[in-house]
């Protein structure tokens, strides 16, 4: 119960099998889980966890350092908990048809800022397993750009010259830094980044309308 601030963090170098899928890197959701620890508020909260990084893929990383620190960054923002500890927390509703929208109340604040919402959006996750364990993104169609969507945006992508637009940078948006409060992180907030609107494309407000939304101060499970 004593206050903490530092989590353990290991990178690892390894070959991935071959397989469908196309990950460059990810991060064991069910080891994650086993090093959970009661913070003073009494949530849980990650202590360890191990970014694994392919080294089939590792050259191609190293010649992009953009999309390597990206990459980076990605792993380390589920290692917190964004997407693996949104079940556990309580911040996921399912809505049928495999699909699922975040509901914690910051990260949904920030999703309705950036679509001119007052009051909030549920935000649409992509689902995947880790193992036996379920583990989220943000939806690419709706929030491309952010670091925690599915994929990495290439730098350039967009309109270079202007240094609104981002540029194709993966940001730390609004959503994200919401999502990282929401599971009980300090966070600042306003230094988040924000998504240009025209790079957002508008959800069915019917289908992510913020109702029924637990409180992010319910405590987590373990």
């Amino acid at each position: 119960g004593q206050p903490f601030s530092a989590i353990h963090i290991t990178a690892s170098f390894e070959r991935f099998a071959a397989g469908p899928a196309a990950d460059k890197a990810r991060v064991d959701v069910e080891e994650l889980l086993e090093h959970l620890i009661a913070g003073p508020d009494g949530r849980r909260y990650p202590s360890r966890g191990t970014m694994r990084i392919d080294l089939n893929d590792l050259d191609e990383l190293l010649r992009d350092r953009a999309r390597f620190k990206d990459t980076v960054v990605h792993e380390i923002g589920h290692i917190l908990g964004l997407g693996t500890l949104f079940g556990p927390a309580g911040l996921t509703r399912e809505c049928g048809a495999g699909r699922s929208q975040y509901v914690g109340a910051l990260g949904c604040r920030g999703y309705g800022e950036l679509l001119g919402e007052n009051g909030g959006a549920n935000v649409p996750l992509q689902s995947e397993c880790s193992g036996t364990t379920m583990a989220f993104h943000w939806d690419e169609t709706a929030l491309p750009l952010d670091i925690m969507s599915t994929h990495l945006d290439q730098p350039g992508v967009g309109d270079a010259s202007d240094a609104s637009a981002l540029g194709g940078i993966n940001v730390i948006s609004p959503v994200s830094a919401g999502a990282l409060a929401d599971l009980g992180y300090v966070v600042k907030l306003s230094r988040a980044m924000r998504i240009p609107a025209a790079r957002l494309t508008e959800p069915d407000k019917a289908a992510v309308a913020c109702t029924d939304r637990p409180s992010s101060e319910s405590p987590q499970d373990s």
